[in-house]
């Protein structure tokens, strides 16, 4: 079986979006941050993340652990609502893809194993938040807006804080709109 992550990179392959050469290589913490901040609208603009957060607008246990990864991050949710703030998307997924990058060396790849879930989840810190944000329409959304460079661990991570902003700044509209 192979894993989401393997998954990604096939699909870029065969559309052309990398070649074999990039298929291998990953990027910096801070490249990979970069490169997301960049499809923070993308991500915005997506119905995904709107179901993502209205699901987790409605369940307390979700809602809370985000309140506690941005309290951890440092970042003030009311900074994210009404605008996608540049700094808040770049500090998380700067964050993440720090995390991701130290963790990538302890994936295994054996047959079977979800590296891309695990990751994932591993970012999150798994429970209820993670349950909303790990979903397949997750892995397709990040397959088709990210586009410029390789898909690996460093880049999904720092992919799944930008994804983490943009959900946590429309969870925080939900919010305010009842």
């Amino acid at each position: 079986m192979k894993t989401q992550l393997n998954e990604i990179k096939r699909m870029q392959l065969l559309a052309g979006i990398i070649n074999e050469a990039e298929g291998d290589q990953n990027l910096s913490p801070e490249q990979a941050a970069a490169e997301a901040s960049k499809i923070a609208t993308k991500l915005d603009q997506s119905s995904v993340t709107d179901k993502i957060a209205a699901d987790i607008a409605k369940d307390p246990k979700a809602l809370q652990q985000l309140q506690s990864i941005l309290k951890q991050s440092g970042i003030n949710p009311d900074e994210l609502s009404e605008n996608i703030d540049p700094s808040s998307v770049q500090k998380l997924a700067l964050i993440m893809a720090k995390k991701a990058d130290q963790s990538s060396e302890n994936i295994s790849e054996e047959e079977g194993f979800d590296a891309g879930g695990a990751l994932f989840t591993g970012l999150v810190g798994g429970g209820t938040l993670a349950h909303y944000l790990f979903r397949k329409e997750t892995f397709d959304l990040i397959g088709q807006v990210q586009h410029s460079a390789a898909m690996g661990e460093t880049l999904l991570g720092a992919i799944a804080g930008a994804l983490l902003a943009v959900v946590a700044k429309k969870v925080y509209d939900n919010i305010k709109n009842r």
